[in-house]
């Protein structure tokens, strides 16, 4: 077995030499003990400092390990995977936060991968949008809730447009940033997405992406507001028979996989 470390060269001078040596170091380095890692994914927050004694703050995450041998077997690891989609989302201007480094355990030749993680700088004071969405007492703060709903249809129509679907697009995994004047959206934890061009499973990617949203939005947002996502989304002047015919399907989706 081996390790696989990346550090993003502008954060480097955060990790020591002495710390790149494995997983466990990284892990420890963060403050986290991964040692008894094995059936969850273990999370910590801190914050590192330079020689300059200048503060980096983090979020590290380390991945559970495989369930069976062939798991990831000449695949990414899901440290890596989640890098990537995060790189492409800020290339795709959808707001996320840096990758400062990712590493596996690779074996079997560097075939398989064991183990993985990701660290990425924190992001801004911000909460979950379902915490954030709860504060609100509807149907007030009308401008706000609308600035929001379309900022996150537009940057879901954005993602799909480069043909990626995210496939765990939950409230949870998306962050609101209110120190601006208007709320920012920002996007996080993305270990699962895919590419696909072909058009079957575009349109299943489309749908489940809308439909996993709509599994809390259904219960928090009105009727008016969820086909205002769907509207903008697709990019509609107004609520065209287009846009119904979307969010029935949305709807049916949710439903059928996602209902209890």
């Amino acid at each position: 077995m081996r390790d696989q470390i990346h550090i993003t060269p502008e954060y480097a001078r955060w990790f020591p030499n002495e710390v790149r040596h494995s997983l466990e170091t990284m892990a420890a380095h963060a403050k986290l003990d991964i040692s008894k890692h094995r059936n969850r994914s273990l999370v910590n927050a801190c914050t590192l400092t330079d020689d300059d004694e200048q503060p980096l703050k983090i979020h590290f995450k380390a991945y559970a390990k495989r369930k069976h041998a062939l798991d990831g077997f000449a695949r990414r690891s899901l440290g890596r995977i989640e890098a990537r989609n995060l790189v492409n989302f800020q290339r795709w201007d959808i707001r996320t936060p840096d990758v400062v480094a990712w590493g596996a355990r690779r074996s079997l030749g560097g075939l398989a991968s064991n183990m993985s993680f990701i660290i990425t700088k924190s992001a801004p004071e911000t909460l979950t949008l379902i915490d954030y969405w709860t504060g609100f007492d509807q149907p007030s703060d009308t401008e706000t809730r609308h600035h929001v709903i379309d900022a996150l249809a537009t940057q879901t129509r954005q993602l799909h447009a480069e043909h990626f679907f995210h496939q765990d697009l939950k409230w949870r995994n998306v962050l609101i940033d209110r120190q601006a004047t208007l709320p920012q959206v920002w996007w996080i934890d993305c270990p699962n997405g895919y590419f696909s061009r072909f058009g079957p499973r575009q349109k299943h990617g489309r749908i489940k992406d809308l439909a996993t949203l709509d599994m809390v939005a259904r219960k928090r947002c009105t009727p008016e507001e969820r086909l205002r996502f769907i509207q903008t989304y697709l990019d509609e002047p107004s609520i065209t028979p287009t846009v119904e015919v979307w969010a029935a399907a949305v709807d049916r989706y949710r439903q059928r996989r996602f209902d209890r």
